[in-house]
């Protein structure tokens, strides 16, 4: 695997919710820990959770910068880069396989899964 100097990643997610349900949904498949109002704190990554205010747009075109969420998510620092990119590919594996619109932008989302 290749080292990478930013391992930040944006992830946009099409799923019909609210912003708590996702919230528990990603906290129950990462092991994660609620934490103020958006925030969720894994073994591997702190995730916040945004809705996304272009979703509403007259704009919307469909595409996943219109998706209804977004993630921000930083690696926590004592994960090593191939846990954390593991870590969100079964994320988004989980969301994949109940039939749900996720988009990784990152600088290694070549490395993520993009379909089932």
């Amino acid at each position: 695997m290749k080292k990478y100097d930013n391992l930040y990643c944006k992830m946009f997610i099409d799923i019909n919710c609210n912003k708590e349900e996702l919230i528990d949904k990603i906290a129950e498949i990462t092991n994660g820990e609620k934490k103020l109002f958006r925030t969720i704190e894994t073994s591997f990554s702190e995730i916040d959770v945004n809705e996304n205010d272009d979703y509403y747009s007259k704009e919307n075109d469909g595409s996943f910068l219109y998706y209804k969420f977004f993630l921000d998510i930083e690696p926590n620092l004592l994960a090593g880069d191939g846990e954390y990119i593991s870590h969100l590919s079964n994320m988004i594996q989980y969301f994949l396989a109940q039939k749900i619109k996720v988009i990784p932008s990152c600088d290694f989302e070549d490395e993520l899964p993009t379909k089932i």
